[in-house]
């Protein structure tokens, strides 16, 4: 191999690593490291998560006719970073080698994959789920990918990026298969028309089969090649899918239901159940055979999402104290929104706070909080929105979301049930409690001394200032993170890591609102009315 090549294939590797959007770090090996040279395939990159919860389940991807591994290259280490080993591979004639041909090829990839388990010097031996693989591919690939379902029944997802079948001899006895199906197609496709192509292959699969298709609007047969097509939405949905059919995590199923902005076209047979985090069982219930199920799985160290109730992605005491909580206190102690999140609690003086922000997507009817992402969409109607701070759903997991004023004025509830949203009185009893006097509490601007150091906590988010430098910084226990807020004018997101701004439930005037701020400049608190347009954040008060 030429100096020149491999200086291209390390520079399209790097540039993918930096695509890299989950939670974890993502490394990669070559066949030049160790990796088995399948007769089926010709190279092959390996990507696999790093510190991500074992074992890992996989996926392979293969490219379209003609083309190199390279092309589909990004999806390798955007699975990894969502703890998934990620394999991606060349065909050994890519002008020659038919659909039937790349799933030949993606079959024997897996058993590279497999291989890797048992291979003492691979950084993947001995954390292979060996029973929990799925393939995908780009126009040829994404039809052999549909073909190795049929020949390979075991496999838990199929993800097809603007297929290719030859339509002139294909039937439904073709796509015959059980396996759970995500289809991405591009509305402007000249090279694979959805109409020709990811259309029918969407009807032949059969009725039984849980399938999605989701075609985007103006887009062509390149818009699946990597995780940020249509928006991100492709990436969005291809890990979502993932999650459900090969991780077994039904947490996020809701999601696949709904249609994203990018869709010209969006189709689909799954449902899903309701699912409550910690009801590990699935009985509706958060019960003692639960706990007996989270500490066999702490034991036996092994992860689900539903059983990780702190969210910091993974099972331990930490998450059993809470489950624990949760059964001998039940609703009462339990604070648990719409959609399944749970939060932890403090109990300052006579209230009891969530001590972490609210990220419910729901009213408590279950209608829909509408998410805005284009910024100039927000701020245009007087109705609940949300939006997540540059639309990243890893600063949700940690900030919460930002709310416009409406979506705490609902009748239809924001909070969990016995939560709800704080009266400026009720944010001031809250500082009284922590120090500040009644005349201070009453009156606008910066207030008290020190209150806003002791509402804080986190000082690796926070920029330093006088707000962490102060000796009581963090002690009352409310958590309070610089999840900065979003604009009313321009619907753009600012200040995090800076300051964070709560809704208060109280009307200043019919265009204002009553809000709290902490600043990282100052160690008070910060009261004064907002433009109920701005996006902030809501911590909930039981009732």
């Amino acid at each position: 191999m030429s100096k020149t090549l491999i200086l291209i294939l390390l520079s399209v590797n790097l540039f993918s690593l930096v695509l890299a959007d989950g939670p974890y770090n993502v490394d990669l090996i070559y066949e030049s490291d160790g990796l088995r040279n399948g007769p089926y395939y010709s190279g092959a990159t390996l990507y696999y998560p790093i510190d991500a919860p074992e074992p890992f389940a996989s996926i392979v991807i293969v490219p379209g006719w003609g083309m190199p591994e390279s092309t589909i290259q990004d999806w390798g280490p955007f699975f990894a970073s969502w703890g998934i080993v990620a394999m991606t591979i060349g065909t050994n004639n890519p002008n020659y080698d038919w659909p039937e041909e790349r799933a030949e090829a993606l079959l024997d990839a897996i058993e590279t994959i497999k291989q890797e388990d048992g291979r003492i010097n691979s950084p993947v031996y001995g954390k292979i789920d060996l029973n929990s693989f799925a393939v995908s591919g780009w126009s040829m690939g994404g039809g052999g990918a549909q073909l190795a379902a049929v020949m390979e029944p075991t496999l838990k997802a199929v993800i097809a990026l603007c297929p290719w079948l030859d339509n002139w001899v294909l039937g439904p006895d073709d796509l015959n298969h059980s396996v759970p199906i995500l289809i991405f197609s591009g509305e402007n496709d000249v090279n694979a028309p959805p109409y020709l192509h990811a259309d029918i292959h969407y009807n032949y699969t059969p009725a039984a089969t849980d399938k999605l298709l989701f075609e985007v609007e103006n887009g062509d047969h390149y818009v699946a090649n990597g995780p940020d097509g249509g928006s991100g939405y492709i990436g969005d949905r291809a890990h979502e899918w993932l999650k459900k059919y090969l991780l077994d995590d039904f947490s996020n199923c809701e999601l696949l239901l709904e249609v994203p902005p990018t869709a010209s076209q969006y189709l689909t047979n799954i449902e899903c159940e309701s699912v409550i985090q910690g009801d590990l069982n699935g009985d509706g219930v958060i019960d003692i055979l639960d706990i007996i199920i989270l500490v066999n799985m702490i034991l036996n160290d092994e992860y689900n999402s539903i059983a990780d109730l702190n969210e910091d992605g993974e099972l331990n005491i930490l998450d059993l104290v809470i489950m624990v909580n949760l059964v001998l206190y039940g609703d009462a102690g339990a604070c648990i929104d719409i959609d399944g999140n749970v939060y932890e609690t403090v109990q300052i003086g006579d209230q009891l706070w969530m001590a972490e922000n609210l990220k419910v997507t729901h009213f408590n009817d279950g209608s829909e909080i509408t998410p805005i992402i284009n910024s100039d969409d927000w701020g245009n109607y007087n109705e609940g929105q949300y939006g997540v701070y540059d639309n990243d759903p890893s600063n949700a997991d940690i900030y919460g979301n930002l709310y416009n004023w409406y979506a705490v004025d609902d009748d239809r509830g924001v909070c969990p049930e016995g939560f709800h949203a704080p009266s400026d009185e009720e944010f001031m009893e809250l500082e009284i409690f922590l120090g500040m006097s009644e005349s201070e509490a009453n009156s606008t601007g910066n207030r008290g001394t020190n209150e806003g150091s002791k509402l804080a906590d986190n000082a690796d988010l926070w920029i330093s200032g006088n707000l962490e430098n102060n000796a009581e910084f963090g002690m009352s226990g409310f958590n309070g993170l610089p999840a900065g807020h979003r604009l009313y004018d321009n619907g753009y997101y600012s200040s995090m890591g800076n300051f964070v701004s709560y809704w208060s439930s109280t009307e200043h005037s019919s265009n204002y609102a009553w809000n709290r701020e902490l600043e990282y400049h100052a160690s008070v608190v910060y009261r004064f009315y907002a433009t109920k347009q701005f996006g902030f954040s809501i911590r909930c008060l039981g009732d």
